[in-house]
């Protein structure tokens, strides 16, 4: 029930954020990144150090009166928000006609390649530096800012009238080159394995946190632009702009519903850790054929990406099996 009423919250916003169909990523993009980075923050201060000083107990009741109290603000404040027939129509950015099922697997996909990332990335992180709650806090705030950064981007490169079909086949393109490179950083890792333990466990975890931060930002920001830049050819006609957000955030949150039981308990068991984030990297560059449905007349470039998706695929660091027992 509080995640049900919790989810109602942001499309709200962006009803009252949002002026022009044509600007859902140049204007409610910026108020999403915040809105990670908040979550991001709530991952360390809620998950490491509030706790520490009132307990677990007394923080859940810290953060339900807070959430009580923006409950009333809103309902005092009385936001103004004009009807949309009197919405100034703004700067018209170039919007091209996408297939609708080419949108939604988009949107589908964005979820549910994105949280098999987060249990891929936290479980390598767990394998380098150990199993300990101030990890898994530390990756889910490297993995929120990065999202967060990536939306905020997506936010930028779309104020310059770039067209967003053109956006999102790079974002795709680097997500995919990314994703099948990444497995072969982590063999590195784990190879050559980074230790803290001999710094204190506040300064280890902070050090934790900027070094997962940097060195998953490249992939993340690529990542996180993926959903925001989709939000200008979803439902494009459409100026209820809650009720849009509302039904791509559905469509977004159940890919990553079937992203986490997906990847621990049926890809990473079957393939292994490296595969199965090559094979997310596979599906972003498929989604960039998904988009204009370019089946028929292939580029050179895409004859590129095969090979290396091949070569990637042949060189792979092979998978840990674990005996029993073990």
């Amino acid at each position: 029930l509080p995640s049900f009423f919790s989810g109602a919250t942001f499309p709200s916003i962006f009803h009252a954020v949002i002026e022009n169909k044509n600007q859902r990523t140049q204007k409610g993009a910026s108020p999403y990144s915040g809105n990670l980075w908040g979550a991001a923050m709530g991952v360390i201060l809620g998950g490491i150090y509030i706790p520490q000083i009132i307990g677990y107990h007394n923080t859940f009741i810290f953060c339900s009166i807070g959430l009580i109290a923006l409950g009333l603000i809103a309902a005092f404040l009385r936001f103004k928000t004009q009807e949309t027939k009197e919405r100034k129509q703004e700067t018209h950015l170039e919007v091209e006609d996408i297939p609708k099922q080419s949108v939604y697997l988009i949107i589908f996909c964005s979820g549910l390649f994105s949280i098999i990332l987060e249990v891929i990335i936290l479980i390598y992180f767990r394998q380098v530096v150990g199993i300990s709650q101030h990890v898994v806090a530390a990756v889910l705030f490297s993995f929120i800012v990065g999202l967060g950064l990536g939306s905020m981007f997506a936010s930028r490169w779309r104020r310059k009238n770039t067209s967003v079909v053109g956006l999102l086949k790079r974002s795709l393109l680097l997500c995919g080159i990314l994703c099948l490179a990444y497995p072969f950083i982590f063999y590195l890792l784990q190879a050559h394995p980074v230790s803290f333990q001999s710094l204190s466990l506040s300064a280890r975890t902070a050090w934790f946190i900027i070094c997962a931060t940097l060195f998953l930002t490249p992939i993340l920001i690529f990542v996180g632009s993926v959903f925001p830049l989709a939000w200008d050819i979803f439902q494009r006609n459409n100026e209820e702009h809650g009720q849009v957000f509302g039904s791509m955030s559905f469509v977004n949150k159940m890919g990553c519903c079937i992203g986490a039981l997906l990847a621990p308990f049926v890809l990473m068991p079957w393939v292994g850790l490296p595969a199965t984030m090559m094979i997310v990297g596979s599906g972003y560059l498929a989604l960039i054929l998904v988009l204009k449905f370019q089946f028929r007349k292939l580029p050179k470039t895409y004859i590129l990406l095969l090979v290396y998706i091949v070569i990637c695929f042949a060189f792979q660091p092979s998978p840990v099996h674990l005996k029993k027992g073990e």
